[in-house]
């Protein structure tokens, strides 16, 4: 019975069934671009990264696909089958299309990126979904060399890595709020990612708590403007009484161009009384946002992130006091508010687990 081809197919079968899975994860940047092997554990097994090319999109699809080649052909991919692509784009996906436009990206408007992927993979006659110590079948020979590819938004390849390692681990109703110069969203809804019919859910900046309509709120938005970056150096000058007697009063006076919001949130967890207002009132204005986004879509957790979020970490009690506040009070109490902690890899974990999801 050894020499039954029913019996050598059943035990290619099982040991095909053992195989390890692994994820291709792809971090597109203006300035540089990565492609990870990531396990099913979220273990990052290899990463490669080149500059990005900005003559044009094709030259920067060309690049990934070396990439992705050369993740796929390394030793230290060792048995694990490739069963899934996912990129994470700093742009717009356009839900019924997957088309990629990336404003910080000189020619990126609407790219057809998964297609374009695919051909280049196929064209280069690898087999990226198979390692090489196994042989494809004869009635796989005709089919595509590569595993599926799936295109996500940055912010919600961040929201996923916080469930998938991060502060949100577990979850699946997740939005990551990114607070920086800009102020943006990334939403997953049952572990999916919320687009929106035309890709732009998520546009936090533009949530409007205030009663009188300012200048700037027509270019960036009610809440960017008051709680973004840039507000708190502008809201310390504003408050500013013309004394000296603390140091951000003192910097106020000598160096105004020089006074950004690091400084401010430091000068606050030093005790500045001036920089504690304007930090609070910043805070104020966060928590009221969180409040309307936990009212509207019930999330099990709210991750603050983004550069000037990062060094808000001191305050997000007030930021959660603010939110209890004016939040649904059952959704408030279901929801977890904290600081994302997914590490300097999110994005790349974020986009295996979305792909790894998608293919499931």
């Amino acid at each position: 019975m050894t020499g039954d081809p029913s019996v050598k197919e059943n035990t290619t079968s099982k040991q095909s069934q053992k195989m390890s899975q692994a994820v291709i994860a792809i971090e597109l940047r203006d300035s540089v671009t990565k492609v990870s092997l990531i396990e099913e554990g979220w273990g990052i097994i290899s990463t490669l990264e080149t500059p990005t090319p900005h003559k044009t999109t094709r030259a920067a699809v060309s690049e990934m696909v070396r990439l992705i080649i050369e993740t796929a052909s390394a030793k230290s991919r060792g048995s694990h089958a490739i069963t899934a692509i996912g990129i994470s784009v700093p742009g717009v996906v356009d839900p019924p299309t997957g088309r990629v436009s990336i404003p910080e990206i000189r020619g990126w408007t609407r790219v057809p990126l998964v297609q374009m992927l695919g051909e280049g993979l196929d064209e280069s006659g690898h087999d990226i979904s198979n390692p090489s110590t196994v042989k494809r079948a004869r009635a796989q020979q005709n089919k595509s060399v590569h595993p599926e590819i799936f295109v996500f938004p940055r912010l919600a390849s961040m929201a996923a890595a916080e469930c998938a390692v991060g502060s949100a681990r577990g979850k699946s109703n997740v939005i990551f709020l990114e607070i920086d110069q800009t102020i943006e969203a990334g939403i997953l809804s049952d572990g999916r990612v919320v687009q929106g019919g035309s890709g732009f859910s998520g546009a936090a900046g533009w949530i409007c708590l205030s009663e009188v309509f300012k200048h700037g709120y027509e270019s960036a938005g009610c809440l960017e403007i008051e709680a973004g970056k840039a507000s708190l150096p502008r809201r310390a000058i504003e408050e500013w009484s013309g004394s000296q007697n603390t140091m951000l009063g003192k910097l106020i006076k000598s160096d105004p161009q020089h006074l950004d919001a690091g400084t401010i949130i430091r000068a606050a967890r030093g005790g500045d009384p001036l920089a504690i207002d304007v930090v609070n009132e910043t805070c104020r204005w966060i928590g009221r946002s969180v409040s309307t986004l936990i009212s509207i879509l019930n999330p099990e957790s709210v991750i603050i992130g983004g550069h000037t979020g990062v060094l808000l970490k001191s305050f997000i009690d007030q930021i959660r006091s603010e939110a209890g506040i004016w939040s649904y009070p059952p959704a408030f109490k279901e929801c977890k508010i904290s600081m994302g902690s997914a590490g300097e890899n999110a994005q790349l974990i974020g986009a295996a687990r979305l792909a790894l999801t998608r293919k499931t």
